[in-house]
């Protein structure tokens, strides 16, 4: 039955984290005067000092995408699922976090793209904590 159902559900977390990816394009946060301070992406790449932590936190999400990729994998999924949970909420916390970490002193808000980015982010992560569920379960 996990073999039907695994990648069906890692299909799901899938399809989410790539629509996480067309969120990023949308304005990620304003400004205390109400200015858009940009999308993800220019937040990440588009600054005169990139911030590392920024970065990494992109890298992130791209690694535990490609991880959702190699999840259809049946002999190694036991290690590749987790390690694709874990990386994606690190990337979608790490997003949340990356207006405040570049703006610096600056108060900023994130808006409702940047936070529906994190929140895919973590569904998928929760879906591919589901399959590696059902990876250690012995099936009868």
């Amino acid at each position: 039955m996990r073999k039907f159902i695994s990648p069906i559900v890692n299909l799901v977390s899938l399809i989410l984290a790539g629509i996480s990816f067309g969120l990023a394009a949308i304005t990620a946060a304003f400004n205390v005067a109400g200015h858009s301070i940009g999308n993800y992406y220019q937040l990440v790449w588009l600054n005169n000092t990139p911030n590392t932590v920024a970065i990494v936190g992109f890298f992130l999400i791209c690694v535990g995408t490609f991880l959702l990729l190699v999840n259809f994998l049946p002999k190694i999924r036991k290690v590749t699922a987790p390690l694709s949970a874990v990386l994606l909420v690190a990337g979608g916390v790490i997003a949340l976090l990356t207006p405040k970490l570049v703006q610096g002193e600056l108060t900023v808000y994130n808006q409702p793209a940047l936070i529906a980015l994190a929140t895919l982010l973590f569904v998928a992560a929760l879906f591919s904590a589901v399959v590696t569920a059902l990876e250690f379960v012995k099936e009868k």
